[in-house]
């Protein structure tokens, strides 16, 4: 299984719905302290999972989760909610890069924008799928998003 990526008025959707209030959406997670979740609390809120009510932020305080980020509730979202799309408007550069890098399920639907994935010194296996490609380097899938992005990469003439 691979996460997902399709870009709104360029591919063609699969047929599931798109949740765009990633808030809303939020709300109907619950979460688990899988390692996924552990690894986008600690990347992106530089923060620790603690139970599905709370979280401990940057600064040592343990918050309500609905203090989390929407960009992190965006990519929690993605693990969590496999039977929709997950509109991805309101994704930090580090929260998209995280969903890149540890989630391997899911739909993320994002808008024709500029995107910018971090490279990482050494690069990171991934699972990620867009527009029918495959890719497993963190590396490449962060020079088409910046280079090519939201364009079919095996199409020459944009």
């Amino acid at each position: 299984m691979s996460l997902n990526i399709y870009f709104e008025g360029k591919n063609s959707l699969p047929d599931m719905p798109i949740e765009r209030d990633v808030e809303t959406l939020f709300m109907t997670v619950r979460l688990d302290g899988c390692e996924y979740d552990q690894a986008i609390l600690r990347e992106v809120e530089k923060g620790q999972y603690v139970d599905n009510s709370q979280f401990i932020d940057r600064f040592g305080r343990t918050l309500p989760r609905e203090f989390l980020s929407t960009g992190t509730k965006g990519a929690l979202a993605v693990w969590h909610r496999t039977d929709v799309m997950v509109w991805g408007a309101e994704l930090s550069c580090i929260a998209l890069t995280e969903i890149a890098k540890n989630c391997t399920r899911g739909t993320l639907l994002l808008p024709t924008v500029n995107y910018y994935i971090e490279c990482e010194l050494d690069d990171v296996e991934i699972d990620v799928t867009c527009w029918g490609k495959h890719y497993t380097s963190l590396d490449e899938f962060s020079e088409y998003m910046m280079e090519e992005a939201p364009y079919d990469p095996d199409e020459p003439d944009y």
